[in-house]
């Protein structure tokens, strides 16, 4: 009996050995050390450019990655708002959303203000709406106009203005964020600009500002707001933004913002 016991007892310990292992070998794969190389997030932008977050930075994602993306699942938000999990695909010039049913897999259409969230390391799109600019509020923009010198035949003929509520600087607060633009409108008579800023109490702050004379608004890009990520289970929120010219090209720019020392930093831009 004392055999019978101790028999036991070794098989139980080399059961939970064993167990031990696996659990340290899955803990490694999907921390990227073994298997397929290291966990990152994945972002694609407006389609057709991929950015990457692994090791505590960003960076960009050569086309000659873009087919290791191939029928890999994504996470799609449109306009601010989750809209669907779907296989993503790699076509000529941009990439191609298709979800299954069946045997087929239909394509999946988006507009151009959407990313796709992918990569097994830990992300949170935090959504947002796109709330209508109220009279309380031109008076505050036309103030920050006015503080960068903007003409006054220029200050309400904006063609792009909204405002996002949300906590932009993690501290537990919500701020109001301005995404204003007059480039590309024909009614511009001295100074064009396109400018993203935060209103927070009596501080304003600046994630995007370009003010140029208005012959050269054609020439420029008109920035928005594309989404708000948490990446690697952290609260410091990333801000990404788009930045598109009067034509659409490949040359259209992405930002990447996060709040760090009261100041909205860029950690990453592409074009």
């Amino acid at each position: 009996m004392k055999n019978k016991s101790a028999n036991e007892k070794v098989s139980i310990y080399l059961a939970i050995f064993f167990v031990l292992v696996l659990v340290v070998i899955l803990v490694l794969y999907f921390l990227g050390i073994i298997g397929h190389g290291v966990a990152s997030v994945d972002v694609v932008l407006n389609k057709e450019k991929v950015v990457s977050y692994s090791k505590n930075k960003w960076k960009q994602v050569l086309p000659n990655k873009y087919s290791d993306y191939d029928w890999k699942k994504f996470t799609v938000y449109e306009e601010g708002k989750e809209k669907g999990v779907y296989s993503l695909y790699r076509g000529e010039k941009e990439f191609y959303l298709f979800k299954q049913k069946g045997e087929q897999r239909e394509p999946v259409f988006v507009t151009e203000d959407s990313i796709y969230v992918g990569g097994r390391k830990k992300s949170d799109f935090i959504e947002f709406d796109k709330k209508d600019i109220t009279s309380e509020d031109e008076k505050y923009i036309k103030e920050v106009l006015r503080g960068n010198k903007v003409s006054v035949n220029d200050l309400s003929n904006y063609i792009r203005g909204y405002k996002v509520i949300s906590d932009f600087d993690n501290d537990n607060k919500k701020e109001t964020m301005y995404v204003i633009s007059n480039i590309f409108s024909h009614n511009v008579i001295d100074t064009a600009y396109s400018i993203i800023f935060i209103k927070d109490g009596n501080k304003t702050s600046y994630i995007y500002k370009e003010i140029i004379p208005a012959d050269n608004r054609y020439a420029k890009c008109s920035a928005s707001l594309l989404g708000l990520l948490k990446v690697d289970g952290k609260n410091n929120l990333q801000i990404l933004t788009k930045c598109s010219y009067y034509s659409y090209s490949d040359d259209t720019e992405y930002g990447i913002y996060q709040n760090r020392y009261n100041t909205y930093e860029l950690l990453l831009y592409i074009k």
